[in-house]
């Protein structure tokens, strides 16, 4: 199952804290991009890494399995995107 997953559930700050924390972490001049062939170096940070960061920590702040944290934000998404217009 293909799920589009933001970060706004941690706001503005946390998602800039979450992003570059990854990036640090999996910094796309490090990933070898014959590895990740038919993705670019920076698809696999911030659409595979970031959506399972964003899934390992609601399940662990809110005590939920991981299909109770994807459906939490998914659920959380409109409430981010209306209170985080910025982001």
């Amino acid at each position: 199952m293909h799920i589009i997953i933001d970060l706004y559930s941690y706001g503005e700050q946390g998602e800039s804290i979450i992003i570059d924390t990854i990036y640090e972490m999996f910094p796309p001049t490090s990933l070898d991009p014959v590895v990740s062939v038919p993705l670019e170096c920076t698809v696999l940070p911030s659409k595979i890494i970031m959506p399972e960061a964003a899934t390992a920590l609601i399940s662990q702040d809110l005590g939920l399995n991981k299909e109770l944290a994807v459906a939490f934000l998914k659920e959380s998404w409109a409430y981010g995107h209306i209170t985080y217009p910025q982001v």
